[in-house]
């Protein structure tokens, strides 16, 4: 029951996504209807992100989240990096996928250097 929980959590965070950008554009959704569509895209990717399984119980959950952390934070520089080079070639840069990759970087730092402190 627990992969099937996680399966399906991914499956509407992947959905949701989808139904958002809607590439083909085989939707054509009113202002409100993106809006809502926006919020509950936004709430089902922090709760995937943040709050969904992430009680670990013994030693070896806590090595698999941090393992999976890192992995999802390299894979997210590491796209927001070709990205802003991609944009950056086409003349099209977004501020806030500079905002962004900089917001990963710094708070990483500032929670590493945070946790050298202590101890």
């Amino acid at each position: 029951m627990k992969k099937a929980s996680e399966i399906l959590v991914a499956l509407a965070v992947l959905i949701t996504l989808g139904l958002k950008v809607d590439p083909f554009h085989w939707l054509m959704p009113t202002a409100l209807q993106m809006l809502v569509l926006g919020i509950f895209a936004a709430a089902m990717a922090v709760y995937a992100g943040i709050v969904f399984r992430e009680h670990p119980k013994d030693e070896r959950d806590v090595h698999h989240l941090a393992v999976s952390s890192r992995v999802a934070y390299l894979a997210g520089v590491t796209a927001l990096s070709v990205l802003l080079v991609i944009q950056d070639l086409t003349h099209t840069l977004d501020p806030w996928l500079c905002g962004v990759l900089a917001l990963m970087i710094i708070v990483k730092l500032i929670v590493l250097k945070i946790l050298q402190i202590r101890g």
